[in-house]
């Protein structure tokens, strides 16, 4: 996750992706990479969307819109955020 300033608005940005330990052994890094390389090559705007929306859900529950807390004291500064269960995704390049 991270926020991203973009249209005017400040956007909470999340892109699902697959991390994996760090292999000192070379043929095994080049398999691992393979691996998550096979798993994202394949996810469309369809399969992402669902990722997303299951994060989404998640995040917020049944709910429409959920409101999240940086430190969740109410004391001094703390940066609140109101997310919403809409989700977007872009189309490719040239393709509406």
């Amino acid at each position: 996750m991270r926020l991203e300033y973009r249209l005017d608005r400040l956007w909470l940005v999340i892109e699902p992706t697959v991390w994996v330990a760090d292999f000192e052994d070379q043929m095994l890094r080049n398999k691992v990479k393979e691996f998550v390389r096979e798993r994202l090559a394949s996810r469309y705007n369809p399969s992402w969307n669902k990722l997303l929306d299951g994060w989404s859900h998640l995040l917020v529950g049944d709910s429409d819109t959920a409101e999240l807390r940086a430190f969740g004291n109410a004391s001094g500064v703390d940066a609140a955020f109101t997310i919403s269960r809409t989700t977007a995704f872009s189309w490719r390049g040239g393709v509406r």
